[in-house]
């Protein structure tokens, strides 16, 4: 068995049948739904969700990333402000 995960969709519609419901269910843009680690990473793959549960481990900051992306909830944060076009 797939251990399930949570995905957030960033991208359309998705159509998910949980298991013992009869009735395809519709998760919206920027909702949250639980899949197996399968379909996760299919849905990555097509870029029409990010995944909104890591692994249980403790997270590392990689000074090499810029700063930004997703925060505890999914949600994009900004990243540093760009810098303003100089006037001439």
């Amino acid at each position: 068995n797939s251990k399930m995960v949570k995905v957030k969709i960033t991208n359309g519609i998705y159509g998910h049948k949980p298991k013992g419901v009869q009735c395809v269910q519709l998760v919206g843009y920027g909702e949250a739904v639980e899949v197996s680690k399968t379909e996760a990473k299919r849905l990555q793959d097509l870029g029409v969700a990010v995944l909104l549960e890591a692994e249980k481990s403790p997270q590392t900051p990689n000074e090499n990333e810029p700063p930004g992306g997703l925060d505890d909830n999914g949600e994009m944060q900004p990243s540093a402000p760009a810098a303003a076009d100089p006037v001439v």
